[in-house]
């Protein structure tokens, strides 16, 4: 869908000037609010923004002010599965690298 936004000449030149490309800055004001109102969710991001990982959505939301959307739930289905694979000794690389991300999410 394409939406044309009527902007005066000159606040369309100094935002242009300071975000650069208008129309992306835009979009990513978008897609944060659709984020944060959970219309969205982070792979959706990804795809929109053209994001190539996981990571890379996930500093850009947590540069945005808009962090992970992870609820208690969510974190004692991790822990389950976490104590599943620690019984069955396939804890690997990425479980670090998970708590590393949720630990730069907390603070």
């Amino acid at each position: 869908m394409q939406i044309e936004i009527a902007l005066p000449d000159d606040l369309a030149r100094d935002l242009t000037a300071k975000w650069g490309n208008l129309e992306r800055q835009i979009l990513e004001i978008v897609v944060v609010q659709a984020y944060r109102d959970r219309v969205i969710s982070a792979g959706k991001v990804r795809q929109l923004l053209g994001m190539a990982t996981r990571l890379e959505v996930d500093a850009f939301l947590k540069q945005k002010g808009a962090f992970l959307h992870y609820d208690q739930s969510e974190l004692e289905a991790d822990r389950q599965t976490h104590e599943q694979l620690r019984h069955e000794g396939k804890l690997s690389l990425l479980y670090w690298l998970c708590l590393l991300r949720l630990a730069t999410f907390s603070v």
